[in-house]
């Protein structure tokens, strides 16, 4: 991982632990694609989930996407991958029902792919809409849909990013499900 990449990473704990120390309501959870399916899907596709703010209508978001590495050796060849991603946010929620909450909010962040000399950076902007559950008071469920746009940038081991790909994505990025407990 390059020194720039290193420097930001440290740059969004640090602000994001000073904000968080202050916050009045805190959420800790996981994340999943809803779409990956019940049976398998949410085991093998959880990833972390953190939620803090001065009230419980108005939170920041932080959350992981998309981190893997990968090894295999194959005809005499080794391949190796790894991938980073994530998304900071911000989440409005609103009463409609008894316990019952629309929510919404912007979102950014992206993806980082390196495969032998292949390097692959996915910046993105995200809006997210949906509908979150108090189970307890103590234990929220939420479902929600992203509005999304973004651009792939790839290198080939040459000092120059190329973009190859403009996408804008209208809910047709795979809804999400995350259940958090308050702390």
């Amino acid at each position: 991982m390059s020194i720039y990449l290193k420097s930001i990473l440290f740059c969004v704990f640090y602000i994001l632990s000073g904000n968080s120390v202050k916050a009045q309501h805190t959420e800790a959870g996981l994340v999943v694609k809803a779409s990956s399916g019940f049976i398998y899907g949410p085991v093998f596709n959880a990833r972390p989930l953190y939620k803090w703010g001065a009230s419980f209508e108005s939170v920041k978001t932080i959350r992981a996407e998309r981190s893997y590495l990968h090894y295999s050796a194959y005809g005499g060849n080794q391949y190796g991958s790894a991938g980073i991603g994530g998304f900071f946010g911000q989440e409005w929620r609103r009463e409609i029902r008894d316990h019952l909450y629309l929510l919404h909010g912007p979102e950014i962040g992206g993806y980082f792919t390196t495969t032998g000399p292949y390097q692959s950076l996915q910046p993105r902007i995200n809006y997210q809409f949906g509908i979150l559950y108090r189970l307890t008071p103590k234990i929220n469920i939420a479902l929600s849909s992203p509005i999304s746009t973004g651009i792939s940038l790839e290198n080939f081991s040459s000092s120059s990013w190329d973009r190859t790909l403009f996408t804008f994505d209208v809910f047709n990025d795979m809804n999400t499900l995350s259940l958090t407990y308050v702390l």
